[in-house]
């Protein structure tokens, strides 16, 4: 089967896979057999053609299946990205056939630029998935849990907007209409990079606010915040913890300043800007715009929980360089 047509490699011109191809070998496994197992060191990748497979780790003496993998999937790319060792398996469960590349054949593949963009994605998004929930103490004693906003959190991030009142809309979207699903589809399909987003839960799993920074085509060198906090969690510190999250993530991506807009009504987010030391300007009829250095919004944080924050995020916002020569510390469910 040719490169081209798997959807990995779609639109690509075949003459820049010539490398790739000659450095990948094909491989058939019957169903049950091993392709990556779990406390071995990570030194290939692979690539289905045909067939299926599972992902698996084991905790505690159980066995958790964490993905199910099909024609065009790629997988243990995580583990030869960190140089780590495989804390996960993957095992056919039908006759698989896969291509199979080593470090050279990895950088043959990352040496294509769209391709090398589409595995950014996959990357960012396979280590958010993975990524454990920080706990936070606010200031009156509750524990929140802090995490990536995924996918999954859809339908939770659609209707905690569609739910909102008109004031907490025209605050957040500067209209109380109700936003389009394309733009809510917009707002919870992030890459992670230039697009990042935490969100905050109860212990309970309650969605409780959300926070996220956009780095504008336009102006490369900064990214524009905006966050939420449900209506019944408001004046507890979710927003400023949140903000000091936030400011954790763009450090990492090495964004030295967040902008945020807010309308001229809205008290609570001038009193958090304010907080932080931001420099304040106008920046259209009826709305503000604040600049807050990445650093000042750290602050906002104690010491360890910006450590935790940091621990949590570091791999996920880098992702994008896909630096070989910068390896880091391998993610619990790294495959």
């Amino acid at each position: 089967m040719s490169l081209l047509e798997l959807p990995l490699f779609d639109g690509v011109d075949a003459v820049d896979l010539a490398d790739l191809a000659d450095a990948l070998r094909p491989r058939r496994l019957d169903a049950g057999e091993v392709l990556m197992a779990e406390g071995t060191a990570a030194e290939i990748f692979a690539i289905v053609e045909s067939g299926e497979a599972v992902v698996h780790t084991s905790r505690d003496g159980d066995t958790f299946e964490l993905a199910r993998l099909g024609r065009g999937d790629i997988v243990g790319e995580l583990g030869l990205l960190i140089d780590g060792t495989r804390t996960s398996s993957v095992a056919a469960t039908s006759d698989l056939d896969v291509l199979v590349g080593d470090l050279d054949a990895f950088e043959a593949l990352l040496a294509v630029p769209t391709v090398r963009s589409r595995l950014q994605l996959i990357v960012s998004r396979r280590l958010a998935v993975n990524a454990r929930p920080v706990p936070i103490e606010l200031r009156d004693g509750t524990t929140v849990l802090v995490r990536p906003l995924l996918p999954t959190d859809r339908e939770r991030h659609h209707e905690a907007v569609w739910s909102a009142s008109a004031e907490t809309l025209r605050f957040r979207f500067f209209t109380s209409a109700r936003p389009s699903r394309r733009i809510l589809d917009y707002l919870i399909d992030i890459d992670y990079v230039d697009h990042f987003a935490w969100i905050c839960l109860s212990t309970d799993d309650e969605g409780i606010g959300i926070i996220r920074y956009v780095q504008p085509r336009e102006r490369p060198d900064e990214v524009e915040v905006a966050f939420g906090t449900d209506e019944g969690w408001q004046r507890r510190g979710i927003a400023t913890m949140l903000l000091g999250a936030i400011g954790v993530a763009a450090e990492e991506a090495g964004y030295p300043e967040l902008v945020g807009y807010y309308v001229n009504d809205n008290h609570g987010s001038e009193a958090l800007f304010q907080k932080v030391g931001a420099r304040f300007a106008r920046s259209e009829p009826g709305v503000r715009e604040a600049r807050v250095a990445v650093d000042a919004a750290v602050a906002l944080l104690g010491s360890s929980d910006a450590e935790a924050l940091r621990a949590t995020v570091a791999d996920i916002v880098t992702a994008g360089g896909l630096a070989l020569t910068d390896a880091g510390t391998p993610p619990d469910d790294a495959i």
